[in-house]
């Protein structure tokens, strides 16, 4: 008899996302299908496998996910922002969740913390503080997460020296650290000169010096011109077209376009030749 292979809920959402690709939609489009439908997967587990957990518990996304920016193999980072200590029930709902995703094949990036833990691990990491600016409620009443949001208002006008000094010197470590150059044959488009990173660097320095919630606020501000923005804007949405395709074709998340993967994505994509 043969045994029928399980399919991954996951592939739906990879095909969705392909399949806009190959319509030609912009990377925005395709960033916002993702988390869309990864928004809603994650919700109907929750509720199905946590009932008592989600009426306690802030569910929020964070980082990458956060900011809705989602390629097919990008993990997904989640905070579970609870009151006080868990109890049994809510800590066994919380790992049948977790379980729940790790068997379906999510690379989830997960923390339980309350107000207090948030902030002090906050303090003393750069890398979550700048998780913790793209914080996005999913699921709760969200008197948690709002509670956490003022305590992290709070926070970055007192750090925004030494956030932005932080991001700066994150950013040129990864550059030497990845050539030191924008023109290299097999340019890592997350982490190389001019990559996605490198955007996002520049977003999350604006938000926290500026206090700004809007990327295009920054041509009011002076910071930018319209003609910056907006090459700034197409560069970034190529960009997020060029690691979707990565992903999909790949399988795995790599973000290395090395020359064997340029060749498919120049076909996925619809590049052509040139008699020349």
């Amino acid at each position: 008899m043969a045994i029928k292979k399980k399919i991954s809920p996951l592939k739906p959402l990879y095909a969705k996302v392909g399949g806009f690709l190959d319509q030609g939609e912009s990377g925005a489009v395709l960033m916002q299908s993702m988390c869309q439908q990864v928004d809603a997967l994650l919700i109907q587990l929750w509720k199905e496998k946590a009932p008592h957990a989600s009426e306690m518990i802030d569910l929020v996304a964070v980082g990458g996910y956060g900011r809705a920016e989602l390629a097919p193999q990008s993990d997904w980072d989640i905070w579970l922002l609870v009151r006080d200590e868990m109890d049994n029930r809510c800590a066994k709902e919380v790992e049948t969740f977790l379980y729940a995703l790790w068997d379906m094949g999510a690379k989830i990036g997960h923390a339980v913390r309350t107000v207090k833990q948030t902030m002090e691990h906050v303090k003393e990491d750069w890398s979550s503080a700048t998780a913790a600016l793209e914080m996005r409620l999913l699921s709760g009443s969200g008197e948690i997460f709002e509670q956490t949001e003022k305590l992290l208002v709070l926070f970055f006008q007192r750090q925004k020296k030494a956030f932005v000094a932080a991001k700066l010197a994150e950013l040129e470590e990864r550059r030497a650290r990845k050539g030191g150059t924008a023109f290299l044959m097999e340019p890592d488009i997350k982490e190389c000169q001019g990559g996605l990173r490198d955007v996002q660097t520049l977003f999350w320095m604006a938000k926290v010096w500026y206090q700004t919630l809007c990327a295009k606020d920054l041509i009011a501000l002076g910071v930018l011109s319209e003609r910056e923005y907006d090459n700034l804007c197409t560069a970034q949405d190529f960009l997020w077209r060029c690691r979707t395709a990565l992903h999909l074709e790949m399988n795995r998340p790599t973000n290395r376009l090395g020359f064997e993967q340029q060749v498919m994505l120049a076909e996925r994509l619809s590049y052509h030749d040139h008699d020349d």
